[in-house]
């Protein structure tokens, strides 16, 4: 074969790709043009030799005309899921990143690059398993970052591909963001060296320089910069943090004074994630405004419950290092001991383990009574050991307080688990006890679906329209404390806060899906104004929460900036409140109002650094659309006094969560062939497309890729639609 495809003078042929895939399919006789030919391959069974023969020609040729021909070949068969797999397991993907090394100075490379570069946010946006996806992140996300500046400037093509690169970055770090509820543990730190987030982020940044840049910004940049450090804050809040001049934070706050609400609440979410445990590291422990919370809606469909199905293997190991061996071994090897010694003497457990637990369900006895100073009283130290634990966990049982039991055991996991995340120490352990204290949470749900303990500690920290059920049955059930219900309610300005931060900042969401958003942060700020002033019943440390959230709510609302003396009294307020929580020690949402603080102290210093960035942005129409949009009169602040809603708007629009995908993009750069083009089936169970999907023998009605998809499909619901013998699991 002529290994001189592009020889001549002219370079036209350059944007002719798919006559180079055709040189290249005539050559290895085989035939990708159509569905069809798809199908045909699906029959015959000769995915894997077809893959097989592209991966021997790009071993061989050097040519740059026929790595074209080869790389437009890989982008058609990426719209076949399980061809793609095919590909995966071939490794043909480590030859379309390596297209990206190649040197431009040789006749051809550059629109190697091109249409590399494409292929690469194809195999993201189509990947037919997550896993995939986060092995091509590993693998691309550096050598992509190296790519940013070449697309920066002038240049034909330049707009193009920077769109498409910083699409696909978006991607991988979405994706990776599964990485740890998928795999059962952490992203492996040479991993997450290789991913060079914080160069990634000094990048983007650079991206948005105005001193930097040879082209005027577009909106469309600005959109996938921002939405892109949100979730580099989220898997690695070093990267940003570790940045010169502290330039990361900066422009976060500066973004939370923006004229636009998505960049205002982007703003500010990032720095709730900078401020949080890292995901890559953690997983989804419990956070604040889960900003992964949309993106898993569809996920959990087929992959149930990600975030509690996490097996424990060293369960028992995990109780005895927590309660003693006696409740781990639950008194099957000896009777666990029921007394402690502190203060110098033996001390009956049982009397300290009430206290305790009527603090959980009836709040403290007077005003300055706190979970740290009872332990102090009690054991004669906020910290108390394994044998201590279980001496009142034993004594509980002893009196056939069971539930109690239950109350205390879970109590003790949670305020472990804040003082674990405030300290940022043993993440690996402190995800053990995230993962076990949800499952006590469901245990205690359905052991005790009268009680209404259980259904405000599933609520706790969570983001999630799912959990305003449980919330609404601990406020509605008549065991409730007037106590346990302001802890829920508090529980749901959180979560609606959460909720509004995460539809509001989903990168391409609908209007009406934001607007559902900005009801939901108008709901929370509803309640955050009546807790302070007597509306709730709250304790101390959780009204001064709620000072500082009706500061931050209004001020990611308002757009033009609301009254100047209602702003001032708020902030004058709020800096009181964070002020008093950390002369208190106090280890409630640190997240939260560290990032308030940086909205306080840093907000000079960012205007300095990035004012003309955010006075440029209000020129965009894209953002005078927004605010036209999303305006919120500052009269609605005063109205919001007279009524509180705690129950959630309903119906709430769904988000287009398909992501973008390059044929969305200007591409001048191939005439489509049919596969491309095509719609084909989709998998009943993954909705993955492919041409060799398998009907249910006995149905018809339903097609899979594999038996895996089918045996899911399976315990889901065709059980119950489809006519055929139950399939062996």
């Amino acid at each position: 074969m002529n290994d001189q495809v592009l020889g001549g003078d002219s370079g036209e042929e350059l944007v002719w790709y798919d006559k180079l895939a055709d040189i290249v399919q005539k050559h290895l006789k085989i035939a990708l043009y159509t569905a069809r030919d798809v199908k045909r391959i699906h029959k015959k069974n000769m995915g894997a030799e077809v893959v097989r023969k592209l991966r021997m020609l790009s071993q061989e040729t050097k040519d740059p005309g026929l790595r074209i021909g080869i790389v437009v070949i890989i982008r058609n068969i990426t719209k076949d899921s399980i061809l793609a797999r095919e590909l995966y397991k071939q490794k043909l993907d480590d030859f379309v990143f390596k297209c990206l090394d190649f040197p431009p100075s040789i006749y051809g490379n550059t629109d190697l690059c091109k249409c590399a570069i494409l292929t690469i946010q194809e195999m993201a946006s189509q990947s037919p398993e997550i896993e995939y996806c986060h092995s091509l992140a590993l693998k691309g996300t550096a050598k992509i970052t190296r790519l940013i500046p070449d697309y920066v400037g002038e240049g034909e093509w330049h707009p193009q591909m920077l769109a498409s690169v910083l699409a696909t970055i978006q991607i991988y770090l979405v994706q990776l963001c599964s990485y740890r509820q998928l795999k059962g543990c952490p992203i492996p730190p040479a991993d997450l060296r290789a991913l060079k987030l914080r160069d990634l982020a000094n990048t983007l940044l650079g991206v948005l320089k105005m001193g930097d840049r040879e082209l005027p910004l577009e909106w469309s940049t600005v959109d996938f910069v921002t939405d892109c450090l949100t979730w580099i804050a989220y898997l690695q809040s070093s990267a940003i943090l570790s940045l010169p001049s502290n330039k990361g934070v900066l422009l976060f706050v500066a973004l939370c004074s923006s004229p636009s609400l998505v960049l205002r609440a982007r703003g500010f979410l990032g720095l709730v994630n900078l401020r949080h445990p890292d995901c890559a590291v953690y997983g989804r422990v419990g956070r604040f405004c889960d900003p992964h919370w949309p993106k898993s809606q569809g996920i959990e469909d087929f992959i149930p419950r990600l975030a509690e199905s996490e097996p424990l293997e060293d369960l028992p190991q995990l109780m005895a290092e927590l309660f003693g061996e006696g409740i781990a071994n639950d008194g099957t090897s000896e009777p666990p001991c029921t007394t402690f010694f502190a203060r110098g003497k033996v001390c009956d457990a049982f009397e300290p383990a009430m206290r305790l637990v009527k603090f959980e369900l009836y709040g403290p006895s007077d005003p300055d009574e706190s979970y740290e100073a009872l332990h102090k009283e009690l054991f004669g130290s906020v910290r108390i050991d394994s044998t201590i634990r279980g001496a009142m966990l034993a004594s509980l049982k002893a009196q056939e307080k069971y539930y109690e039991a239950d109350v205390l055991q879970l109590s003790i996991l949670m305020h472990q688990i804040d003082d674990l995340k405030r300290t940022g120490r043993t993440p690996e352990f402190a995800h053990k006890l995230y993962v076990l204290s949800r499952v006590l949470a469901r245990n205690g749900m359905q052991r005790w679906p009268d009680m209404p303990y259980f259904s405000y500690a599933i609520t706790r920290s969570q983001t999630g329209a799912e959990y305003t059920d449980d919330m609404s049955s601990c406020m509605s059930n008549p065991s409730s404390s007037k106590y346990l219900v302001d802890l829920a309610i508090f529980e749901g300005i959180l979560n609606f806060f959460g909720i509004g931060l995460a539809k509001i900042c989903l990168y391409e969401a609908p209007d009406s899906y934001r607007l559902a958003g900005m009801d939901h942060v108008k709901s929370a700020r509803k309640l955050c104004i009546a807790a302070p002033t007597g509306g709730m019943h709250l304790g101390p440390m959780h009204q001064k929460i709620c000072v500082i959230l009706r500061f931050i709510t209004n001020q990611l609302l308002e757009n033009p900036p609301w009254d100047s003396n209602a702003r001032d009294s708020w902030l004058y307020e709020a800096k009181e409140a964070l002020a008093a929580l950390q002369h208190d020690r106090s280890a409630t949402h640190p997240e939260i109002r560290t990032a308030i603080t940086d909205v306080i102290i840093h907000h000079k210093k960012a205007q300095k650094r990035w004012g003309s960035l955010v006075e440029e942005l209000g020129k965009f129409e894209e953002v005078i659309a927004d605010a036209e949009t999303f305006h919120c009169s500052p009269t609605e602040v005063q109205d919001e006094t007279e009524r509180i809603d705690v129950a959630p708007e309903t119906g709430d629009p769904k988000p287009d969560q398909s992501t973008i995908s390059s044929t969305e993009l200007k591409d001048d750069l191939s005439a489509k062939t049919d596969i491309y083009q095509a719609k084909l089936p989709r998998c009943s169970w993954c909705r993955k497309p492919s041409m060799g999907l398998k009907k249910c023998a006995n149905c018809g009605n339903v097609r899979y890729c594999n038996q895996t998809c089918q045996r899911n499909h399976w315990r889901g619901k065709h059980r119950k639609e489809c006519v055929s013998p139950e399939i062996a699991v």
